[in-house]
């Protein structure tokens, strides 16, 4: 599942002005697959994709995005006869990690760089888009915490991945790399 949303939550204001928008919201879409939000005005579906992008949070539930781990993944998997060959030519499990793991760190902190301030653009202009279109007005804000929030949550899931990448690696064979060689 590359999006999974489970039980999420979320409410604004309290006492009188207590509105519950989210209420345990689940949903995921798989790869390859498309998903579209549907809904009357005022039914959450900007707040759904504000806690998705990271510009608001929650209150409860959980949001998992598997697409560092799969780009990860897929980088192992595509280059397991050279990590394989590596191995034979002595390279150190440290060596071999950091060459394969580096790769994605990069891909990881340009894509986290760029794609925060481009998704803010994007989610104002969209945001200022469909207020022309309506008989009032709220002030679109981004908390000033979300800008080093998101890259640290970026970072931290990436170093997960690290890790659970960098025993993978350690679990391809040396025969790998004479698979091809058979061929």
């Amino acid at each position: 599942m590359y999006l999974e949303i489970k039980e999420l939550h979320k409410s604004f204001g309290s006492g009188d002005t207590h509105c519950e928008v989210l209420r345990g919201i689940s949903c995921g879409i798989e790869k390859g697959n498309i998903g579209v939000l549907l809904g009357p005005s005022g039914s959450g579906k900007s707040t759904l994709l504000n806690i998705i992008g990271g510009i608001e949070t929650a209150d409860k539930g959980s949001i998992s995005m598997l697409l560092v781990y799969l780009l990860s993944k897929m980088i192992i998997e595509k280059n397991a006869q050279s990590i394989s060959m590596l191995k034979i030519l002595g390279y150190s499990r440290r060596e071999i990690s950091s060459v394969y793991n580096s790769a994605t760190a990069i891909v990881v902190g340009v894509s986290l760089i760029v794609t925060i301030p481009i998704s803010a653009v994007v989610m104002k202009w969209l945001y200022d888009y469909f207020m022309a279109q309506m008989s009032g007005w709220v002030t679109f804000y981004i908390a000033p915490w979300i800008w080093f929030a998101m890259p640290a949550l970026g970072a931290a899931v990436y170093f997960i991945v690290h890790l659970i990448q960098t025993k993978r690696l350690e679990r391809v064979p040396m025969a790998q790399a004479l698979k091809m060689a058979d061929m």
